[in-house]
């Protein structure tokens, strides 16, 4: 499998002055096609570590490599780039834009990236459809249950073929079984596209999900263990 992110003895450190150590010497990789799993409770560094892998911080030790090329040494709008057109991100509370269905959504986000509208609409409901998600199309985000709502937002996070995608606590306003079903496409994602997923949350629930999960707490990756799951 093909590695796509390498993290090296990174460390991170906050607030210089009073040493806040959010990570401490982390090593990790992120191969093409697998579902990584982030347990940790709150505060343990989670969403530093995301953070970290997207090239939105820089760490204070260590090297981060996303692609095989550092986020340190590119531009901003090299960095820019990066983000937009090879990682996809989805958040806890989804972040669907109230005014826009579904489809547009997912399309706007191509739009951003410098799609032409038509094309981007297009590919929206392309993706919509291979997802399993054309029942939503024309939904209007008020109209969805919370778990449509986040399948909604993984399809935007994959509209510009994103190689990675970064979910920070993707099922922490979810039932149950709306969370499961989430990671569950996020895993579907990964196969059929071979597309690398870290997911940082708290829930325990989701460990028969992934193919690997690594354990933090206080800033330290501390164990690690292999899943085994059928594709």
């Amino acid at each position: 499998m093909t590695t796509i992110v390498s993290l090296s003895h990174v460390s991170k450190l906050y607030n210089h002055g009073s040493g806040i150590m959010a990570l401490k010497d982390i090593s990790m990789t992120v191969a093409a096609g697998e579902v990584i799993l982030v347990l940790g409770p709150s505060g343990s560094g989670k969403t530093t570590l995301l953070q970290l892998i997207a090239g939105l911080l820089e760490p204070t030790h260590g090297r981060v490599e996303l692609f095989g090329r550092s986020p340190a040494d590119l531009s901003a709008r090299e960095q820019q780039e990066l983000r937009a057109y090879h990682v996809g991100f989805v958040f806890q509370n989804f972040r669907l834009l109230n005014a826009l269905t579904a489809a547009e959504n997912v399309a706007i986000a191509s739009e951003f990236a410098g799609t032409a509208r038509k094309a981007a609409r297009e590919r929206s409901l392309h993706l919509l459809r291979e997802l399993g998600l054309s029942g939503l199309s024309a939904r209007w985000p008020d109209s969805m249950s919370q778990g449509e709502q986040q399948r909604v937002a993984i399809a935007r996070a994959l509209v510009n073929d994103a190689q990675l995608i970064l979910a920070d606590e993707p099922t922490a306003s979810l039932e149950s079984s709306q969370g499961l079903a989430v990671i569950e496409l996020l895993h579907a994602c990964a196969r059929r596209r071979n597309v690398g997923v870290v997911v940082a949350s708290h829930d325990t629930r989701l460990i028969a999900c992934a193919d690997r999960v690594l354990y933090v707490r206080d800033g330290t990756l501390y164990a690690r263990a292999r899943c085994t799951r059928s594709a």
